[in-house]
């Protein structure tokens, strides 16, 4: 399934590289509400008859459209379930390697491993959960894939870019929070399954592509991502560890990553690091007014 917000373009060019894979429904949630946007999907929908275009009311978010899609394809427990960000292409061999390993190991959730820019340099093949910190890390980062390793191999996190998994995993995992709008649903569902016991894994063997950054625009990351950044890390280490978002190592990785915005970023670093600001003051404030509702009742 796909989350489409103004995507369409990259949604047909992804739908042309999963041709050779055998998908019984591809599922489409279109958050942009708009017309012009909604009618080019349904043209997709006209063409492809395994294609299943459900337009939101609202942009309810990453996590809230995939829940909801889910539930709409209605899927059996063993049934295979893979959500796909609309900026990736898959190679044609993709899915089917996927599928091999989740018959291997059926309690686990799997991710292909991904490339991008030219030179197909990995952009995520297994990461890191850091809640002290509130860190996380793709590992390696923008360096060749190990052709050598082929196996699948455990990781502590899981992007959410191209995760696959049996329904009855995302069951047992209750899906993703719907209240976090975009960034960190799949930290917070890394967690959850850590803590669950369920295998996050990286098939090396089943590859994709990620145009980085696409979905997002052209100038850098938005002012949106940091705001939503830095709540949602709060929100999800709090949940994880209630006294970890108030440690030196917390607060230190809330810094850097309040100067990211003006080392890395070309346009708007002032705007962008005030994002950061008030992204940190809502996370904190949200999780008071929780912690004071609580006490309450």
């Amino acid at each position: 399934m796909i989350v489409n917000y103004y995507t369409s373009e990259m949604v047909a060019d992804l739908l042309q590289s999963l041709q050779e894979s055998k998908i019984d429904t591809i599922c489409i949630v279109d958050n942009s509400v708009d017309t012009a946007e909604l009618s080019k999907l349904k043209q997709l929908e006209c063409n492809d008859t395994s294609i299943v275009v459900v337009p939101s009311v609202s942009n309810s978010g990453f996590g809230a459209a995939v829940n909801a899609a889910i539930e709409h394809l209605d899927p059996s427990m063993d049934d295979l379930v893979w959500i796909i960000n609309p900026d990736t292409i898959a190679e044609s061999d993709c899915l089917n390697k996927i599928e091999q390993t989740l018959t291997r190991y059926p309690n686990s959730v799997v991710s292909p491993l991904i490339t991008f820019g030219d030179r197909g340099h990995v952009w995520f093949a297994g990461g890191s959960v850091d809640i002290r910190k509130g860190r996380v890390e793709h590992q390696p980062y923008d360096s060749a894939p190990d052709l050598q390793t082929l196996e699948p191999y455990n990781v502590g996190f899981m992007c959410g870019a191209a995760p696959a998994f049996r329904y009855q995993t995302w069951k047992l995992l209750q899906g993703f929070r719907d209240d976090l709008f975009m960034y960190w649903e799949d930290v917070d569902l890394s967690i959850r399954a850590n803590q669950s016991g369920i295998a996050l894994m990286i098939d090396p063997a089943a590859r994709m592509w990620h145009k980085v950054g696409a979905s997002s625009g052209n100038e850098g990351q938005s002012s949106l991502y940091y705001y939503y950044a830095a709540r949602n890390r709060i929100l999800v280490c709090n949940t994880a560890n209630r006294t970890s978002i108030y440690s030196a190592s917390f607060f230190l990785e809330n810094a850097k990553f309040l100067l990211r915005p003006l080392r890395r970023e070309h346009h708007e670093k002032i705007s962008k690091a005030a994002s950061v600001v008030r992204g940190s003051l809502a996370g904190y404030r949200m999780v008071r007014l929780t912690s004071e509702s609580t006490t309450v009742s």
